[in-house]
């Protein structure tokens, strides 16, 4: 076996990381938000970065990172059973008006969050000290009319949110686990570590 390969198996052996996320960009914050119980790997030591959050594992982070209680107020949606692995944390978003529902009584659980959602939702809980103002618009694929336009500026000028190189921010792309890791490991330190 070659030394980078035991060296690799040592920290898997100590629970330090997961074998998918070794050298990968968001790693730090990967390992942290696992760490902090935020974000879970798979019971085969993968954290698998680049897979894509749906809404529910998305309500489930962020009842994690954000620690959400319940307000007593009764919530209802047509796709959320009973035993949904993730409903207490559907529920919790949707009473702590971070998440709704898509419409017709739905939460719609299986859909893949978008870039421009996850702008929207962490501006709704408020990780923000000013809106942006500027005139000249961070991201060349985020129109005027855009519906997140004021959520996306704003999480950018924030530091929380960046967009590509080209100068895009793929509002409508899907966001990767790695992504959120990123996010929340941003908003933590943006926070002063309190959480």
């Amino acid at each position: 076996m070659k030394q980078w390969n035991l060296f690799e198996y040592d920290r898997m052996a100590n629970g330090s990381i997961f074998r998918d996320v070794f050298g990968h960009w968001a790693e730090e914050s990967i390992l942290l938000a696992n760490e902090k119980g935020w974000l879970n790997g798979h019971s085969d030591q993968t954290f698998r970065p680049n897979n894509h959050l749906t809404r529910a594992q998305a309500a489930s982070i962020l009842t994690n990172f954000l620690n959400l209680q319940s307000n007593s107020t009764t919530i209802h949606f047509n796709d959320i059973s009973n035993d949904f692995w993730a409903r207490t944390a559907v529920i919790l978003v949707a009473q702590n008006e971070i998440m709704n529902g898509t419409g017709d009584g739905n939460f719609s659980p299986s859909t893949n969050v978008t870039r421009a959602q996850v702008a929207q939702i962490f501006y709704n809980v408020g990780f923000y000290t000013e809106l942006a103002q500027s005139e000249t618009r961070a991201f060349t694929d985020v129109s005027d009319d855009h519906w997140a336009l004021v959520a996306i500026e704003t999480m950018q000028h924030e530091g929380i949110l960046n967009g590509y190189p080209d100068g895009t921010f793929k509002p409508n792309q899907p966001i990767t686990r790695a992504q959120m890791a990123a996010i929340i490991h941003r908003i933590y330190d943006w926070d002063g570590g309190t959480r």
